[in-house]
């Protein structure tokens, strides 16, 4: 081969390694939040209609972070984005599950073929993580939690509206209402 097609070559080698990583990253993203690094909202209708459509059991815990908006609002945003990425972190690192953002300030995690036990630990784990990682904050910012389990598994997007209606029942609770 001569000299020019060698280096045509070498171009056409460099184009399809940047070709694959431009392709792993795009698959990540689409499957990750870019914020907090859990996944997002399409990969967890992705895996309710996949992966967890034939569990035996599984436990849904949801999470809310209260007060976001008045901590954008008085301590910024940057501060906000801080708390999220504090929960996700407090949800992924203490339950070792499928931890979702599945909008601004909710966070689920679902926890396929586990009793209802383990969920219940699962649940006091994060927030014992969450008070590690509070020591000495001043943001007045909180987080609700509703859970809800099932001995089937069968319709998960009924476990998740009862955990988020569990979850809202916490909110109230914790303001006084």
């Amino acid at each position: 081969l001569g000299r020019d097609a060698i280096k045509e070559m070498a171009v056409m080698q460099h184009l399809v390694c940047d070709r694959d990583k431009i392709g792993k990253i795009l698959e990540f993203e689409s499957s990750h939040d870019k914020l907090t690094g859990v996944y997002n909202r399409n990969q967890y209708i992705a895996d309710l209609e996949g992966q967890f459509r034939n569990v035996q059991c599984a436990g849904i815990l949801f999470f809310d972070l209260n007060n976001l908006k008045e901590v954008n609002d008085n301590y910024f945003h940057s501060e906000g984005d801080r708390l999220l990425c504090h929960l996700a972190e407090a949800i992924f690192t203490s339950a070792g599950k499928r931890c979702y953002r599945i909008g601004g300030d909710e966070l689920i995690l679902i926890a396929p073929n586990c009793t209802k036990r383990e969920l219940e630990l699962c649940r006091k784990r994060v927030l014992s993580a969450l008070k590690e990682l509070d020591q000495g904050e001043l943001i007045p910012c909180s987080v609700a939690v509703g859970s809800a389990w099932s001995p089937s598994g069968k319709d998960l997007e009924s476990l998740v509206t009862e955990a988020d209606r569990c979850m809202y029942a916490n909110k109230k609770a914790m303001k006084g209402v």
